[in-house]
């Protein structure tokens, strides 16, 4: 009897050691399959997050550069392509060539389109990105068929125009007592109106501002080239750390002829007057 009543007391509870396995089984299962999804969701979280320099990146930065400029115009084109490849995006403003290096460096904005090397030692907190944005040649534009300037020495004796702000150019005059223009339109109207004898501009800017509002005039180069040096990319050091990146951005789109390529396309479609400009 003690025996049935104990094998029926061990029957009886059968069913509910049955169910208490099923039940610890399933929450075994159940709690293995929500701590791969955390696991899952943790790494999904940090791998899908956007690193320095993907596309997803949402960070925008504000590059100043020479109004009325055609050069800074061309490499506005360049360095959009450069930020894009690195995933920033990136705003433009224009203003007054010394203005801009001075916002640049006073961290007003974040940076100055293309500058010559050397701009970092006068406005201390301007870093250069390495690889070079695009190469400029600069030379004497004129409306005298007598002036011929082959070097910056032979400006002696002339009224020599310039624009404010762009250091070749008042590195070259020094002593020179120069008239500044605020801009390149400015500074072909000094010329046009005869009020300086000479004008200093880039090869592409020069001839892009002839092309589009002096194509029936006297305006001319003067002689050979003056000056030739490449412009680098300038950023405010509180963004030095993107600057490795932007710096292989470049160099890649040197390496395969893309710098080169959106250089000449922005230059001949900025040669090409408009009809508007030519009534």
């Amino acid at each position: 009897m003690a025996f049935s009543m104990r094998h029926a007391c061990t029957e009886d509870f059968m069913p509910a050691r049955k169910t208490q396995n099923h039940l610890l089984t399933f929450l075994s299962i159940d709690f293995r399959h929500i701590g791969a999804l955390f696991c899952i969701l943790v790494l999904s979280s940090l791998f899908a997050g956007p690193a320095p320099g993907s596309a997803e990146m949402t960070i925008t930065l504000t590059i100043s550069g020479i109004e009325g400029e055609q050069t800074h115009q061309i490499a506005r084109e360049i360095i959009e392509e450069a930020y894009a490849r690195i995933g920033i995006s990136v705003t433009f403003l224009f203003v007054p060539g010394k203005r801009s290096l001075m916002m640049a460096n006073n961290g007003r904005v974040d940076g100055d389109l293309a500058r010559i090397l050397g701009t970092e030692t006068v406005y201390e907190n301007l870093l250069p990105v390495p690889t070079r944005v695009l190469d400029f040649s600069a030379v004497a534009f004129t409306k005298r068929a007598d002036i011929t300037v082959n070097n910056w020495q032979e400006l002696q004796g002339y009224r020599v125009g310039i624009i404010r702000g762009i250091r070749y150019s008042e590195i070259g005059t020094r002593g020179m007592n120069p008239r500044y223009a605020d801009n390149m339109q400015h500074l072909f109207q000094l010329l046009d109106q005869g009020r300086v004898d000479v004008a200093i501009a880039t090869i592409r800017a020069g001839m892009s501002e002839i092309a589009v509002h002096y194509p029936q005039g006297e305006i001319h180069q003067a002689g050979d080239v003056l000056h030739t040096e490449p412009l680098h990319h300038f950023l405010h050091r509180k963004h030095k750390e993107i600057i490795p990146l932007l710096d292989n951005a470049l160099n890649e789109m040197t390496q395969t002829g893309i710098i080169r390529k959106i250089a000449e396309e922005t230059f001949q479609t900025r040669l090409a007057p408009k009809e508007a400009d030519n009534p």
